[in-house]
């Protein structure tokens, strides 16, 4: 009785240690795609930051010349009087 209830148990175990790789793969692979999406979507948005504040320092500093110059920024129009 003790030698095939053993024989089960080594059994058993044989597929809970091929079960638990399996799910860690399965786990593994899930972490990397996730991962990847995460990455581009932040790569994206950087892109966009990156633009954005090259603009916001274009306009900066068109202001900043119209106002050395003696002017001043029109904010409805968009120009220096």
């Amino acid at each position: 009785m003790q030698a095939l209830l053993a024989r089960l148990v080594a059994q058993y175990a044989v597929y809970g240690v091929v079960a638990l790789v399996a799910a860690g793969a399965v786990t593994g692979i899930g972490f990397h795609i996730y991962n990847k999406g995460w990455n581009d979507a932040i790569a994206g948005v950087a892109s966009r930051n990156a633009e954005t504040i090259r603009a916001v320092k274009g306009a900066v500093s068109k202001v900043d010349d119209c106002s050395a110059n003696g002017g001043f920024w029109d904010t409805a129009s968009g120009l220096c009087h």
